[in-house]
């Protein structure tokens, strides 16, 4: 997880220029505290992220963590989108500012998740819907095909 919320929260951090010292110390308190992580781990995996936070998008980096939320079952949804978007307003406003571009990245951030929560939550209903309906026809059809074997 650190990885894929860490990008998120290092791209809200540095869409004003630059990461604030008072932004990284809540970025790597986060991982330090709520997670578990080890304080020399966190700081070097987050140096490589701060590296690499110009390579990816945030909606490529929204559809990742949603995808594996999904993927993983013990995941709810609901309260990792939470949890996140207090985080990523935490961290905007550490440096005592919030920047209208941090505010916007966090808007598209929630709003992305949003809907790949809402997608992932009609493709299932949609998917039970049709297994439901394929039970019920494959009964009806054993039903038929057994009551014509016996007036055989």
């Amino acid at each position: 997880m650190l990885d894929l919320i860490g990008s998120l929260a290092i791209k809200v951090a540095i869409i004003d220029g630059k990461i604030e010292i008072s932004e990284r110390r809540v970025i790597e308190d986060y991982f330090i505290q709520n997670w578990g992580y080890d304080s020399e781990y966190v700081v070097h995996a987050l140096d490589v992220l701060e590296q690499n936070a110009d390579k990816a998008k945030l909606t490529d980096m929204t559809s990742a963590l949603a995808d594996f939320v999904r993927a993983n079952p013990d995941c709810k949804f609901k309260a990792i989108q939470s949890e996140v978007k207090l985080m990523l307003h935490e961290i905007a406003s550490a440096d005592g500012k919030l920047d209208e571009r941090e505010e916007m990245a966090i808007e598209r951030i929630v709003s992305s998740l949003e809907q790949q929560n809402s997608l992932a939550a009609s493709l299932s209903r949609t998917t039970a819907g049709a297994v439901s309906s394929a039970s019920s026809a494959a009964g009806w059809l054993g039903g038929k095909l057994k009551g014509s074997r016996s007036s055989s």
